[in-house]
């Protein structure tokens, strides 16, 4: 795209390429950053949802799981119930046991062990006779070693035991459910005890993980705990086997709870945790995130090519509208250098161009008007200066001989009064705007004399000037307003001696004066108030409101007269006007508080020198 024809001069196209790009960043700043910011948003709402829902899930699956053993485990615990109230199982017990129909004892365990696939074993033990029935015999004066069951029959109390062990510490891991039976209470009697295959309960809880993996959902794996968090049950009994679960997982002790809603994620994994309400037991469930870091690469994929889409799409726009704006500025510009040889043919700015040639010739010759009643207000003051100050420098002289004469010889009254003429021939004879700082250092240190026959030594100003910058060029009566400030406005109100330090140094190929006082000081918020007037533009809307009010005021004298007692005396602000005028807008005067106490008062001209 072609950027608009500027035939206004090379600084006018540098301004106008400089507000096309800054149109277009700012274009493409409003619209990317709500566009970047709705996508880190919804990442994260993404995210925070993902996992929200994959530990419902996982908790989900773990009641499910959980129901499904303490289904098992009550069916067990009735089977072992419903064996031990059989009048064989109580005859077994006396000694009155070989009437017992063995055989059939053995069938209705075989028989309830085939139903059951999960049941390893249904044994029965007499402690008295010495006897073990299973599935497959019975077994007479047996040894219980074969049997470590045996090994957790509680005699004294006849409710259910459940005891977890691996069965002659070789697989299979058995889950077993202990029912003593007890006939006489002052004798050991016996049990039934139901062995669980560990494998085949969680072959049965984790029959569809492979199905869920395959469906693309997480996969998941099922333990089974004890009251320590020892493993007993997992798809992988022999690498996991009674060991603690914090260690399996690499968590720190303690951090899992048994509370519904309580699941945590650590390092990629989902861990939910229940309680059993029958048994000493615990369920836990974990789950892989990749199914939730999948989803979410694929969001950012799809956010980062939308993104990327709109980055280009809002550079197209941006340069549009920029192009449009710019060359809506180039006209205008074009238009007010040349009102009558304009090119705009639309509508709205054909009449902009129209307000501008009617309105031109008004405004540049009141501009015009304004600017020669300054002029002339200027040069009446000039000669009337040129001929107020003669008269009194001579009087000053006459006055100055007249106290040597009666007072035989120097004294206070004529240094003061030599002083005060060297002070009114360096402000009225000068006849250029700037000066040497030497000079203007010396017209400082005069007025300082000055000031300390009045206020007899309550202030000590210190010059630190560089000598080599004695040659610099300064404006002229620059120090003396400064010095005259820090005296009426920041010593004055306090009783004590104060120090004003005037020092120079060279910064940037710029010199820098700096007039600081130890008295009352400058808040922060005043300071930055007065740097604001010390503003080029501020400068220039005063210039242009005085001769405004100027040429108001030509036919009412005494407003005149009102206006110049108002606009008397030097300031700040006219210092930092002058030197603006001179020098140009970069430089200037700025106020800052002091470290500890007082003001600094920091004055930036370019390093000059007319010698």
């Amino acid at each position: 795209m072609k950027l608009p024809d500027l035939r206004l001069g090379r600084f006018q196209t540098k301004q106008l390429i400089s507000v096309f790009l800054r149109r277009v960043a700012f274009f493409l700043v409003l619209i990317l950053i709500p566009v970047l910011i709705t996508s880190v948003g919804f990442i994260i709402f993404t995210n925070r949802t993902l996992d929200d829902e994959t530990e419902k899930m996982n908790e989900a699956a773990l009641a499910q799981a959980k129901n499904i053993s303490e289904t098992i485990f009550s069916n067990s615990r009735l089977l072992c119930a419903s064996i031990s109230s059989k009048s064989d199982i109580g005859q077994l017990m006396t000694p009155s046991y070989s009437l017992v129909d063995f055989n059939m004892i053995c069938d209705d365990l075989r028989n309830q062990k085939f139903i059951n696939a999960y049941i390893y074993s249904i044994e029965i033990y007499s402690h008295r006779n010495m006897v073990i029935v299973t599935p497959e015999g019975t077994r007479f004066n047996a040894d219980t070693r074969e049997n470590e069951w045996c090994d957790y029959i509680d005699y004294t109390n006849e409710d259910m035991k459940t005891v977890v062990y691996a069965r002659n510490q070789l697989y299979p891991y058995v889950f077993g459910i202990i029912k003593p039976v007890i006939i006489e209470e002052e004798a050991a009697q016996g049990a039934v005890a139901t062995l669980l295959d560990l494998s085949k309960i969680s072959e049965t809880i984790n029959m569809s993980t492979y199905a869920r993996a395959a469906a693309g959902q997480p996969s998941r794996e099922f333990f089974i705990l004890d009251e320590n968090f020892n493993i007993i049950s997992s798809n992988q009994l022999n690498l996991y086997f009674k060991k603690n679960i914090y260690e399996v997982l690499n968590l720190p002790n303690g951090m899992l709870t048994a509370e519904p809603g309580s699941s945590i994620i650590n390092d990629g994994k989902v861990i939910s945790l229940l309680q059993s309400e029958q048994f000493p037991l615990y369920y836990l469930a974990v789950s892989s995130t990749d199914y939730r870091y999948s989803f979410s690469r694929d969001t950012q994929r799809l956010l980062l090519i939308i993104f990327v889409l709109a980055i280009l799409f809002s550079i197209v726009v941006t340069i549009v509208i920029s192009y449009k704006s710019v060359s809506l500025i180039d006209q205008v510009i074009a238009t007010i250098k040349n009102p009558h040889g304009s090119s705009m043919r639309d509508k709205d700015l054909q009449t902009i161009a129209d307000l501008i040639e009617q309105s031109s010739d008004e405004v540049f010759k009141t501009e015009l008007e304004s600017r020669i009643f300054m002029l002339q207000q200027v040069q009446a003051s000039s000669l009337q200066a040129q001929m107020n100050p003669h008269f009194l420098h001579n009087t000053l002289d006459t006055i100055n001989w007249m106290a040597f004469m009666d007072l035989g010889g120097k004294n206070r009254v004529s240094a003061a009064l030599i002083n005060l003429s060297n002070l009114l021939q360096y402000s009225i004879y000068g006849q250029n705007f700037t000066c040497s700082l030497h000079d203007e250092v010396e017209h400082a240190k005069a007025y300082v004399d000055l000031l300390n026959l009045r206020y007899q030594g309550r202030f000590i100003v210190e010059f630190a000037i560089n000598p080599e910058l004695e040659n610099a060029t300064v404006v002229r009566f620059l120090l003396q307003p400064l010095i005259e400030n820090a005296v009426y406005h920041g010593l004055k109100p306090l009783d004590i001696i104060g120090h004003i330090l005037i020092r120079t140094r060279v910064s940037d190929q710029d010199l820098i004066l700096t007039v600081e006082d130890d008295g009352l000081g400058i808040n922060p918020e005043k300071a930055a108030e007065l740097n604001t007037q010390f503003d080029a533009n501020a400068h220039l809307k005063k210039i242009n409101e005085t001769a405004r009010e100027a040429l108001l005021l030509r036919s009412n004298k005494s407003r005149q007269v009102e206006n110049d007692k108002n606009t008397h005396g030097v300031g700040i602000s006219n210092i930092d006007m002058r030197i603006k005028l001179i020098f140009g807008i970069h430089y200037g005067i700025s106020i800052e508080p002091g470290a500890s106490a007082g003001t600094i008062v920091i004055i930036r001209m370019p390093l000059r020198s007319d010698s």
